[in-house]
C-alpha cells in the first residue's frame, strides 16, 4: 500500500506530529499494465487473454477488471511471471459491445492507475451474414480456381468490422446424390480472414 507520511508540526511549532495519507488510489500500486494480447474478443467472453506489465506480484489473488460506461465486471486471473498475467474474458453481453478499460489488482492492493483498451465485438449471425462473388454464379469453368467473399454481420444486421470468426465451408452438388439428395463434392476450402469483418474463400 502507498502512504504519504508527514512529520513535524504546525503554527510555527515543532510538535513531532505524524500524519499519514493513503494515496494508493492516486499514485497506484507498484505494478503497471502495459499491453494486451489479443486486444479484441467476442462479447460472450470465455476467450483467453494475456496481460503484459511490469513488477507483477506472485500471488493467487489476481483480479482483472473490465470497465465501460455501462458497467464493470471483475474476473479472476493467474500469475505467470513478473511481466505476464492471464485470464478468461467475462461474458459482457449485459452491456453494449465496444471498447472497455482493463485494469489489474494484485494481492488485495488497489487497481492500477494505468489501463489498456480491450474491444468486445458482437457475435456473428450466420443468418444475417452475406456471401457474394464469382464462385456463386452459374457457368463457372471446371478445374479453375474461383472465390467468393463472406461479409459477417451481427444479430442486428450490422456489418462486423473485426475478424476472428471461424467459418466451415462445404461445396455441395444440389440433387446430385442418391434419391436426389445433395452430394458433398469438396470440403476444406481455404478461408482467409481479412480482419475487417470480411473473409476471402477460395
Amino acid at each position: 500500500f502507498s502512504r504519504l507520511i508527514l512529520f513535524g508540526g504546525w503554527a510555527n511549532e515543532w510538535l513531532a506530529d505524524v500524519f499519514t495519507l493513503d494515496v494508493a488510489h492516486v499514485v497506484g500500486p507498484p505494478y503497471a499494465i502495459m499491453n494486451l494480447h489479443p486486444y479484441i474478443g467476442p462479447i460472450t467472453g470465455n476467450a483467453p487473454l494475456q496481460i503484459t506489465g511490469i513488477d507483477f506480484i506472485n500471488t493467487a489473488d489476481v483480479v482483472i477488471r473490465f470497465s465501460s460506461k455501462g458497467g464493470t465486471i471483475d474476473v479472476r486471473g493467474d500469475f505467470l511471471s513478473t511481466t505476464q498475467l492471464a485470464c478468461l474474458t467475462p461474458d459482457f453481453s449485459s452491456y453494449a459491445a465496444g471498447e472497455v478499460e482493463v485494469r489489474v489488482a494484485l494481492n488485495g492492493d488497489s487497481f492500477t492507475t494505468t489501463s489498456q483498451v480491450y474491444t468486445f465485438f458482437p457475435v456473428t449471425s450466420a443468418q444475417h451474414s452475406l456471401i457474394f462473388g464469382p464462385a456463386l454464379l452459374n457457368g463457372g469453368a471446371c478445374n479453375e480456381e474461383t472465390m467468393f467473399l463472406i461479409q459477417a454481420r451481427d444479430d442486428v444486421n450490422q456489418n462486423r468490422i473485426t475478424g476472428g470468426d471461424k467459418f466451415s465451408t462445404t461445396i455441395l452438388l444440389v440433387g446430385g446424390g442418391e434419391e436426389g439428395k445433395d452430394l458433398q463434392i469438396r470440403s476444406g476450402v481455404r478461408v482467409d480472414d481479412k480482419d475487417d469483418g470480411t473473409y476471402f474463400v477460395s
